[in-house]
């Protein structure tokens, strides 16, 4: 059976409607160029949160973009329903 394209047409138009929940791990320099470019993209992506273990440096950039902020990974996934997570910490923090 060959698929229907306007059936195709259809589901690409309802997914590209979703918007994505998205978490940011960093909030330093990188993780701060990520989280602009996340916010100009809200067609895309729902920016809800940010963890960092400066916790006042997640909490200036929640403040920032009226998201949640943590100092933890574990109160961030157990809070948070993501879709998907960002991670934008150096080399030497990924062990």
């Amino acid at each position: 059976m060959l698929p229907n394209p306007a059936r195709s047409a259809e589901v690409a138009t309802s997914a590209s409607s979703v918007r994505l929940r998205l978490g940011l791990v960093g909030a330093g320099v990188r993780g701060g160029q990520h989280a602009a470019t996340i916010a100009g993209l809200p067609d895309l992506y729902e920016f809800v949160a940010v963890c960092d273990v400066n916790e006042a440096r997640a909490q200036e950039m929640a403040q920032r973009y009226s998201i949640h902020a943590y100092g933890g990974l574990g109160e961030f996934f157990a809070r948070e329903r993501l879709d998907a997570v960002l991670i934008a910490v150096p080399g030497t923090c990924i062990t």
